[in-house]
């Protein structure tokens, strides 16, 4: 398994620089990977500050170049309405590299047919991976070989345990995951009526926390119970926002 402390450390690009890739990135940081052997590609001007004061010494890109051809491993993890944009901007320049997704829902299938190699491992995290004690189960395509899995483990690792599995469907049962599921948001008494990803819900209180306000509680025990006010009002002030990140995507590559 490659060290990551070790003087030559592997080149790891992310495309994305959201929670995922950052707990990834001070997890390796933590194991005494160099910081100058990781880049992020991050579009977005406020998340690219923020990273750069969270982890001086990485590289920070608006948009995907030259840079990254020396990549030994690019990281997705972009979020799923953007993948496809994200790839076909960035796929030109990431020459021979191992890919590694953690982006949910996106197959690997689709993945090589947008980026043109095989050499690809889709890891399906749970939520506590975000702080180092989640479950991600892995699935390699043919064209990942026994070298390229042994780097995956070393970057997953730092966010807790792994499990290899032999069918990609089985991804979903390693963290708990209906198959094929599309995160969306909809209350007990009327379904929004068209899905939308679970980012644009903005939470609202449990009815039945002790931090909600007594105006918060239903009246009856019929009463709607969604934690999700866009839906309780039929509307989704954000749901437009995937086709604005994709824009930035393609402009940005």
């Amino acid at each position: 398994m490659p060290r990551m402390n070790s003087p030559t450390s592997p080149l790891i690009t992310f495309i994305g620089g959201g929670n995922m890739a950052s707990a990834i990135v001070g997890g390796l940081l933590r194991q005494g990977h160099a910081a100058s052997a990781i880049q992020i590609v991050e579009p977005w001007d406020e998340q690219r500050t923020r990273l750069a004061q969270q982890f001086p010494g990485v590289a920070l890109f608006a948009a995907a170049g030259i840079d990254l051809k020396r990549s030994d491993l690019v990281v997705w993890a972009v979020k799923p309405q953007t993948f496809k944009d994200a790839a076909l901007a960035a796929g030109p320049h990431l020459g021979a590299a191992l890919h590694l997704s953690v982006a949910a829902g996106i197959t690997s299938e689709s993945m090589a047919n947008w980026l043109g190699t095989q050499r690809i491992v889709r890891a399906m995290p749970n939520t506590p991976a975000l702080v180092g004690l989640g479950m991600t189960g892995l699935f390699a395509r043919e064209g990942a070989s026994a070298a390229d899995r042994a780097l995956v483990e070393a970057v997953v690792k730092t966010t807790g345990e792994l499990v290899w599995v032999a069918a990609e469907r089985d991804l979903d049962a390693v963290t708990g995951s209906p198959a094929r599921a599309r995160p969306t948001c909809s209350i007990s008494s009327k379904p929004c009526g068209t899905p939308v990803p679970a980012w644009a819900c903005r939470p609202r209180p449990r009815f039945n926390s002790p931090s909600a306000p007594s105006s918060a509680r239903p009246r009856s025990r019929n009463a709607p119970t969604s934690r999700h006010r866009c839906c309780a009002s039929g509307s989704h002030p954000r749901a437009a926002q995937p086709t604005q990140r994709s824009r930035q995507w393609r402009r940005r590559g």
